[in-house]
């Protein structure tokens, strides 16, 4: 009779341990730099970077990438809070940092963590000039993708502080930040406020 008491006691003491420390691990937001090398610079390279949730987390691990970079994507576009850079071209930059003190970079991780976002997806349209063929998750050389969970980020990168995302011509490469680069003290203001003040 007490083992069946008991039994249900202990379930439930296991449910809520399980509770506890998933939510000890919430997923955190994390300094980020994107860089391309010299081949990407010449040519003209969108990167995407998806936040996705533990539910959703396998759609986008499985969905063809040459597929989401069609113009009329469902599914792309279903990625309403997504971070897009653009590499290539005269006047696009080499290299971009999603700082946490950037306000529009900061709303995007507030969308992120309230809608319990658990993994970070960064895709980019690579075209190294020879066929790409569609694998599943980061056997696909056009798809990365960063976990966003403390216990698992130790484990995986013990000491990183953030990451550098290097687009290269045939791959994407995540690089732990042993430390975060200190920023300049002007802030940067957009062109617009800039122009508007001359």
């Amino acid at each position: 009779m007490k083992i069946r008491i008991l039994l249900p006691v202990l379930m439930l003491l296991g449910t809520l341990t399980t509770l506890l420390v998933g939510c000890k691990d919430k997923a955190e937001p994390c300094f980020l730099i994107i860089e391309c090398d010299d081949a990407v610079a010449k040519k003209s390279v969108e990167v995407d970077l998806i936040g996705a949730t533990a539910s959703d987390k396998p759609l986008w691990e499985a969905y063809k990438i040459s597929k989401y970079w069609n113009p009329e994507d469902k599914q792309r576009a279903s990625a309403t809070d997504k971070i897009t850079r653009k590499f290539g071209g005269v006047d696009q930059p080499r290299r971009y940092v999603l700082s946490l003190k950037d306000p529009a970079v900061k709303e995007n991780w507030t969308k992120w963590m309230g809608r319990g976002v658990t993994e970070l997806f960064v895709v980019a349209n690579l075209r190294p000039g020879y066929e790409v063929t569609d694998e599943i998750g980061n056997a696909d050389v056009r798809r990365k993708n960063i976990p966003l969970k403390p216990k698992v980020l130790k484990e995986m990168y013990p000491n990183a502080k953030g990451f550098r995302i290097f687009v290269q011509d045939a791959s994407i490469r995540i690089d732990p930040l042993d430390k975060i680069p200190k920023e300049p003290k002007e802030s940067k203001e957009s062109a617009d406020a800039k122009d508007a003040k001359k």
